[in-house]
């Protein structure tokens, strides 16, 4: 559940486009006609992936960057004086 929890956010930023395009665009279903759990399903087996790629890559740019600002000369000194 923790696994699940450090990826909501991404879940959350994705799952609307992961249902409008692969679900209501692909399949041709429409919402709120009685397939309402089939959509459940498939959006989440399609956004968990997605989310968890998308955290991936998000946490390997911010170490970049937070690897570039630490060994920058002079990194952290600018306005702590």
């Amino acid at each position: 559940m923790v696994w699940l929890g450090s990826i909501s956010y991404e879940y959350f930023l994705i799952h609307v486009m992961v249902m409008d395009i692969v679900v209501l665009d692909v399949f041709g279903w429409s919402l709120f006609t009685g397939s309402t759990w089939p959509i459940v399903a498939v959006t989440t087996v399609i956004t968990v992936p997605l989310s968890w790629a998308l955290a991936r890559a998000v946490e390997r740019v911010r170490a970049a960057v937070a690897a570039q600002r630490t060994s920058a000369p002079g990194a952290g000194a600018a306005g702590h004086e």
